[in-house]
């Protein structure tokens, strides 16, 4: 009972196994696709689940962790900002006055000095 087979030498088909392969191939990848699709999709869906849980309990802890800090860290934190911001209005205030001083003064001298023009100009008439 020795049975030998044969390989089939018909080549006339060889078209119609290429085309059944090229179906295969695309509705293989298709159906993949849409596996990996649906596989983000529900993923995602849990997280959207759970995030306003997890945000909310974010929340809490930032908020436990801001009533727990003293309130006079935050004063000392700003206040030499605030000292330095008055010192330096001072500064300015005080550069005004001097540039204010000084426009005076040159303008004084100005008017002297025309004054001292006219009269040379009218006694030596």
């Amino acid at each position: 009972a020795n049975i030998h087979f044969w390989p089939c030498r018909d080549t006339s088909h060889n078209w119609l196994v290429v085309i059944l392969l090229v179906i295969f191939l695309l509705v293989t990848n298709i159906l993949l696709v849409n596996l990996l699709i649906a596989t983000f999709s529900y993923t995602f869906s849990k997280v959207q689940e759970c995030s306003d849980t997890y945000w909310k309990f974010q929340q809490y802890n930032l908020i436990v962790e801001y009533h727990s800090r003293p309130t006079l860290k935050i004063i000392t934190v700003h206040l030499p900002f605030i000292i330095a911001v008055q010192l330096k209005g001072r500064d300015a205030n005080k550069l005004v006055k001097w540039e204010t001083l000084q426009k005076e003064n040159i303008l004084a001298l100005e008017n002297k000095k025309t004054k001292r023009d006219r009269l040379k100009r009218i006694t030596a008439k």
